[in-house]
C-alpha cells in the first residue's frame, strides 16, 4: 500500500546533503524537528520557513521533549548524558552524565503540578534505569531511581 504524502519539507545539514530527521514535534504555530546530526530546526509551516536554531557536537541524541511552558527543550544521548537547552537563546543551559553503562534512551516532562511546577522529568536509561530529575538553577539534581528489573519479575 502506498501513502502519498499531503506535503513535503526538505532539510538539509550544512553540508547540503539531505539531513535524517529523528524526532519532530508539533506545536500549533510551529514544529521543533531534530536531525540526525543533532541540529534542531524551527519550522513553521504556514510560512514554510526554517530555521537552525542549534547545532550540536556530541553526537546523536535518543529522544528530545519540548517544554510546554516554555523555550526550553532536554534531550537524551547516546552517551548517557542529558541536557536542557534553551532554543529560544540558541544556547545549552546545562547537562548531567550520570554513573551508568547505558544510554539515555527516553525522557519526557512530568505534568505540571503545584508541587512541581512544570520542573521535573523522567529519564529512561537502556540498563534498565529510570530516573525522576528536577532542574534547579545550575544542574539536574536526581529526585529517585527505579530498577526496573525488579518490578518485572
Amino acid at each position: 500500500m502506498y501513502i502519498k504524502p499531503e506535503k513535503e519539507i526538505y532539510f538539509e545539514d550544512p553540508f547540503k546533503k539531505a539531513a535524517y530527521i529523528n524526532w519532530i514535534e508539533v506545536h500549533e504555530d510551529y514544529w521543533v524537528v531534530q536531525d540526525a546530526h543533532g541540529a534542531l530546526w524551527k519550522y513553521e509551516e504556514e510560512t514554510d520557513k526554517r530555521e537552525l536554531i542549534l547545532e550540536f557536537n556530541s553526537g546523536k541524541y535518543l529522544d528530545f521533549a519540548v517544554s510546554p511552558l516554555n523555550n526550553c527543550a532536554v534531550s537524551s544521548g547516546f552517551d548517557g548524558c542529558i541536557r536542557l537547552l534553551d532554543y529560544g537563546n540558541r544556547k545549552e543551559f546545562y547537562s548531567r552524565k550520570f554513573n551508568t553503562s547505558g544510554k539515555a534512551t527516553s525522557i519526557d516532562w512530568l505534568p505540571f503540578s503545584k508541587k512541581n511546577n512544570g520542573r521535573e522529568l523522567v529519564v529512561g536509561f537502556s540498563d534498565g534505569i529510570v530516573r525522576f530529575v528536577g532542574l534547579d538553577e545550575k544542574n539536574f539534581t536526581l529526585i529517585r531511581f527505579l530498577l526496573m528489573s525488579l518490578y518485572l519479575k
